[in-house]
């Protein structure tokens, strides 16, 4: 993934980031670098469903709402998420699925 799509839930990588010690500074070192940054289960779950509902999106505005919609879900609706969108021979119609209801369940929040 790259282009709009990263630029579009970057804050959301970086608050991950944050949250487990790191500091926004140590993303640009590590490019091209093989060494992995250490998130916890939880914030991990949350920025892979991020980044796996945004992938196939091009609208600016549908990815940041889908990123504000998975930001603020529970830590067990997360790993539902997750487990539905990341495995099993449906996942890829699931992850697709999946981002309208976040949009749409966003949109009825407000």
């Amino acid at each position: 993934m790259g282009g709009d799509p990263l630029r579009a839930v970057a804050d959301h990588l970086i608050v991950a980031l944050r949250a487990n010690g790191y500091r926004a500074t140590e993303l640009a070192r590590a490019a091209g670098s093989e060494k992995p940054f250490y998130l916890d289960e939880p914030t991990g779950v949350r920025l892979a469903l991020i980044l796996l509902a945004v992938k196939p999106l091009g609208r600016h505005d549908r990815i940041e709402a889908i990123g504000q919609g998975i930001h603020a879900m529970g830590d067990e609706e997360a790993y539902y998420w997750f487990s539905k969108c990341s495995a099993g021979p449906d996942a890829t119609r699931r992850r697709r699925r999946c981002g309208c209801c976040w949009q749409q369940s966003d949109e009825e929040i407000r």
